[in-house]
């Protein structure tokens, strides 16, 4: 509410959210994600995805590293044709539905992230973690 009384507007509202977000945690032995308050409901990929983010947090990562390190929990990425290497195009479509999923799931206003933050050509961040 504003000092006049009235409720904030949602342009007002994004403004504001978008200068002070609420933080974003992980609770990893209940396996959840809050963002303030507000539990976000999200699917064991999305908390995988997340929780590898969470403790990068700040950090660029490649989208091939969350797919074979976040998603598939591998050591390392594996080199272009050996065994557990897959083409981008197979699972590009996949990981672009997942992030969308995602920030749908985390996000105030998912078409300006605040959270999930693309760094194009280089990956993406996680900002505003606890």
């Amino acid at each position: 509410w504003q000092k006049n009384g009235r409720p904030l507007s949602s342009k007002e509202w994004q403004q504001i959210s978008l200068k002070h977000p609420p933080s974003l945690s992980m609770d990893s032995d209940r396996q959840r994600v809050l963002v303030g308050e507000y539990e976000a409901d999200v699917t064991p990929q999305d908390l995988s995805i997340l929780q590898y983010l969470y403790a990068r947090a700040g950090k660029v990562i490649s989208r091939e590293e969350i797919y074979y390190r976040g998603i598939h929990r591998l050591e390392q990425i594996p080199a272009p044709k050996t065994k557990l290497y897959e083409d981008p195009t197979t699972w590009g479509g996949m990981f672009d539905t997942a992030w969308w999923r995602l920030r749908q799931a985390i996000e105030p206003f998912p078409s300006s992230p605040i959270y999930l933050v693309t760094v194009r050509g280089k990956g993406v961040t996680l900002n505003h973690t606890m």
